[in-house]
């Protein structure tokens, strides 16, 4: 996975000075409850908990709706396996393609990987937009490899593309486009394999 960059951009910067006064606040309960410790040894409890709740709230407390809810978190959780159609439009026509993609996401890094039955392509870097009216926008670059098939050998080879899709209530929807070489552009819809909403 990679990591992802996001905006507002103060939303992780809050998230970390929690952390810390918690971890803080971990520390001194862990002082006055024991014996006094030599001061060499007060200190090590704060830098653990410190990793520890990072660890902890990166892989699983960010999905919480709580924290949504009270404007803590914005991101949204993607993680898990969709499937949708893709539409695409070149020089010789439009064509439509069956596609799965998996997303891998904690809340700092994620990625994309789309398969079709002519190729695969992986997200490289990625962006949330967060504060758009309409709904958050994912915006991020991928690679495409084409499959092991010589027929598609022939018309495709490894390029990269930009995908620019926005999160509604129960799927994903938005248009990508590739190189100067490729000239190829669409649009492509997704929904989430299992009911649960997105987060």
């Amino acid at each position: 996975m990679h990591h992802y960059s996001t905006t507002p951009s103060d939303e992780r910067m809050k998230i970390y000075c929690i952390i810390i006064v918690v971890s803080f606040l971990l520390s001194a309960i862990t002082y006055f409850i024991k014996d006094p410790w030599p001061w060499w040894l007060q200190i090590i409890p704060m830098p653990g908990s410190l990793v520890a709740l990072r660890f902890i709230f990166k892989r699983w407390l960010w999905k919480l709706s709580q924290l949504k809810t009270l404007g803590l978190v914005c991101i949204p959780d993607l993680d898990g396996e969709w499937a949708g159609k893709i539409r695409s439009g070149a020089c010789k026509g439009l064509t439509e393609l069956e596609c799965k993609v998996t997303i891998r996401q904690d809340w700092e890094r994620i990625a994309i990987t789309l398969e079709t039955e002519h190729s695969k392509s992986r997200s490289r870097m990625a962006f949330f937009n967060t504060g758009d009216a309409e709904g958050t926008e994912l915006t991020y670059l991928y690679i495409n490899e084409p499959s092991s098939n010589p027929d598609v050998a022939k018309t495709m080879h490894i390029h990269y593309g930009t995908a620019s899709l926005t999160i509604k209530e129960n799927f994903i929807e938005g248009y990508y486009y590739t190189g100067r070489d490729r000239r190829t552009f669409g649009s492509l819809r997704l929904e989430r394999k299992v009911s649960d909403n997105i987060l």
